[in-house]
This record gives structure tokens, C-alpha cells and sequence, in this order.
């Protein structure tokens, strides 16, 4: 596992242990797939057991942003945040920045 691969799922499971538990509690989480998604399914529940999280989802998916809406939908949302932030182009975030509830940032 590279720094990049270990560095996301570390973050991931950071945002999971952030949700309260009654959303996670026998809920599907959807992740974008990168590389093997057995690999990063096995390793998420890793680090998840070495940072005493239980995730409480009934199911886990990992897959590709083009056959999943919602996941292109928070690409865009990192784009937004990242063009804000590198380019100090913020009129994209404009349109979006009200309806966020919380930016966590690492």
C-alpha cells in the first residue's frame, strides 16, 4: 500500500468516525474505487479495527465515479474546494458553500 492509498483511508476512516452512529447504523457507504477494491475493503476494515471505530454500515461498496452519481457529485465538491483554495477561484464554491454543513480539512 502506497502513502497516497494508506494517507485516504486513514482520512476516510477519520469522516466515518464523524458521522454520528444512528446515520451509520445498518447504512450502505459507497466509496470511489482506486486500484482493487478487496485490497481497500480489507484495509479500511483494518485500520478501522486499529482505531477501535466500528463503522455499524450493513454494507460497504467501492465504485467507479462514472457509474455512480453521488460520488461524481462529491468529486465536484473537492473541485470546488480545491479551485477555491489553490487557484483562489471561489465562484464555483459560491454556488455550494451555503449548503455545506461542515469542511474538515487535513
Amino acid at each position: 500500500m502506497t502513502f497516497l492509498e494508506w494517507n485516504s483511508i486513514y482520512i476516510v476512516v477519520e469522516l466515518i468516525d464523524r458521522i454520528p452512529v444512528e446515520y451509520r447504523h445498518k447504512g450502505t457507504l459507497i466509496l470511489d474505487e482506486v486500484g482493487s477494491a478487496n485490497a481497500a475493503l480489507f484495509q479500511l476494515k483494518r485500520m478501522l479495527k486499529n482505531h477501535t471505530v466500528k463503522h455499524e454500515f450493513s454494507r460497504i461498496f467501492f465504485r467507479r465515479s462514472r457509474s455512480e452519481d453521488l460520488i461524481q457529485v462529491a468529486d465536484l465538491v473537492a473541485g470546488a474546494i480545491l479551485r477555491r483554495d489553490a487557484k483562489k477561484d471561489s465562484e464555483a464554491f459560491e454556488l455550494i458553500g451555503n449548503k455545506m454543513q461542515a469542511v474538515f480539512e487535513y
